[in-house]
C-alpha cells in the first residue's frame, strides 16, 4: 500500500518542486511520483500487489515526456487491469522477453566479461560464445527457452563433442543466464539446469618417494646437458616444492619476494577476485633455489623472450623430457600439487591446515586434492586392522 507521508494533488506545475523520493496521488490511489535526487527525474508508478500478492512498482513514464493528466488517466486503466487479476509489469517483460533472444544476452555478457573477468577467462568464454552456445541457442527467443529445448540440444551435441567440452559450454551458458538474470535481461528458472552425463574420474595420481628421488634425478641429469634451458628447469622445481598452480607460477615477479617477511606473496591467482593473496613461505630448498636464480630487467622470475608477455607461458617440451627419464610419463604437473597436499597429509595435517596453505577452501581441498600417499594409506590399514583383531582380547 502506499504511504500516506507526502499526499498531494499532483499537477504539472507541481511536479518539477518535489524533492521528496515518493509524493502519491490524491485523485487515484497508489499513483505517484518518484524523484531521484542524483539525476534529478521525475517518473510516474503504480503500486499494486501482484498475481503472487509481490508488491510491485510499474513505472508508467517521466515526466515532462508524460504530462500528469496522461499518466493518471494510464493509472485509472492499469487499476482496471488489476482487478481483473492482470500483472502489468508481468506482461511487460513477457513482451520485452519475446523481442530479446539468447545471441542479445551473450553479447551484452560478452561485453561485460571483456572488462571483468580474467584474461584467461575472456578467451574462453569468446571461444565457447562464438562457437558453441550461440550458434545453437542464440536464436531461440528468451520467452521460448525451456528445459526441454536444451536437454535436447545438448543430447544431440554430446554425440559430436566430448562429454567434458559440452559440459563446459552449458555451464558458461548457465552462467550467462543467471548474469542476465540479475540484470533483468531475462527472467524465470535456468533453462540449462539439465541432466548431464558425467565426465572421466577425477585424477588421483600422486608421486611415490621413489619417484621423486628420480624426478630430483632427471632434474639434475638434464641441468649440465644444456639439452633444457635453466628457465624451464627452475620453474619444474618450483613445482616440485610449492604447491602452486602453472599459470600462478609463470606469472611471478621479483616484487612478489618478500625477502624481509621471507615470503612470496602470490597476487595473481586462480580465486584472486575472490581471495586475498596466496602467502607462499620461503623454505630452505625454496631460498636455495631462488638465490640461484638470475634477476633480469624484465622483473619475472621465469622471463621468455619469445613469449609476448614476458614470461614463460608452457613448459610443456622440457616437462615431458623429464618426466620420461624420470619414468613417470603419467604424471602431469598438476599432479605435483596433489602430491605436495599428499605428503602434507602423510605428516598428519588436516586438510583444514593444508587448504590454507595451498590456497583452497577446505571442502575443495578434500575432495580434489586429498589423496593419501599408498605407504601412508597401508599404514592406517594395518593399525586400523591391528586395532579389531585386538578386540578378539
Amino acid at each position: 500500500m502506499a504511504p500516506r507521508k507526502n499526499k498531494l494533488k499532483l499537477t504539472n506545475a507541481i511536479i518539477p518542486r518535489l524533492e521528496s523520493s515518493y509524493t502519491w496521488d490524491t485523485e487515484v490511489n497508489q499513483f505517484g511520483c518518484r524523484y531521484f535526487p542524483k539525476s534529478g527525474k521525475r517518473t510516474f508508478i503504480l503500486r499494486y500487489r501482484g498475481i503472487n500478492r509481490k508488491q510491485r512498482e510499474f513505472r508508467i513514464g517521466v515526466f515532462p515526456a508524460m504530462s500528469v493528466t496522461t499518466a493518471r488517466d494510464t493509472a485509472k486503466r492499469l487499476i482496471g487491469q488489476i482487478m481483473l487479476g492482470n500483472d502489468p509489469q508481468h506482461q511487460r517483460k513477457l513482451k520485452m522477453h519475446q523481442a530479446i533472444t539468447f545471441a542479445d544476452v551473450v553479447d551484452a555478457y560478452v561485453i561485460w566479461a571483456s572488462q571483468n573477468a580474467k584474461k584467461n577467462s575472456i578467451g574462453e568464454i569468446d571461444t565457447f560464445t562464438r562457437i558453441h552456445i550461440k550458434p545453437r541457442f542464440g536464436d531461440q527467443y528468451i520467452c521460448d527457452m525451456t528445459t526441454g529445448l536444451v536437454q535436447r540440444v545438448y543430447d544431440k551435441s554430446i554425440t559430436k563433442l566430448s562429454i567434458s567440452y559440452t559440459n563446459k559450454m552449458i555451464d558458461w551458458a548457465r552462467t550467462i543466464w543467471n548474469w542476465g538474470k540479475k540484470r533483468e535481461m531475462v527472467e524465470g528458472e535456468n533453462p540449462f539446469i539439465i541432466v548431464r552425463k558425467k565426465t572421466r574420474r577425477r585424477r588421483k595420481r600422486i608421486l611415490k618417494p621413489s619417484e621423486f628421488s628420480n624426478l630430483w634425478q632427471a632434474i639434475e641429469n638434464n641441468r649440465y646437458r644444456g639439452t633444457i634451458c635453466n628457465v624451464s628447469l627452475n620453474a619444474i622445481e618450483m613445482f616440485i616444492l610449492t604447491p602452486l598452480r602453472k599459470t600462478e607460477i609463470y606469472r611471478l615477479r621479483w616484487m612478489n619476494v618478500c625477502d624481509q617477511e621471507n615470503m612470496i606473496r602470490v597476487t595473481d591467482h586462480k580465486t584472486d577476485h575472490l581471495e586475498p593473496d596466496i602467502e607462499l613461505f620461503i623454505t630452505a630448498p625454496l631460498r636455495e633455489l631462488l638465490d640461484g636464480m638470475p634477476r633480469t630487467r624484465t622483473g619475472w622470475l621465469f622471463p621468455s623472450p619469445k613469449s609476448e608477455s614476458g614470461h614463460i607461458e608452457d613448459i610443456d617440451s622440457a616437462w615431458k623430457t623429464i618426466r620420461k627419464e624420470a619414468g613417470i610419463s603419467d604424471c602431469t604437473m598438476h599432479d605435483m600439487r596433489r602430491s605436495w597436499n599428499s605428503i602434507g597429509a602423510s605428516l598428519g595435517h588436516s586438510p583444514a591446515e593444508m587448504a590454507q596453505v595451498i590456497g583452497n577452501s577446505t571442502k575443495v581441498n578434500e575432495e580434489h586434492y586429498w589423496h593419501l600417499l599408498e605407504d601412508y594409506r597401508r599404514e592406517i590399514s594395518e593399525k586400523v586392522a591391528d586395532k579389531i583383531v585386538s578386540f578378539r582380547k
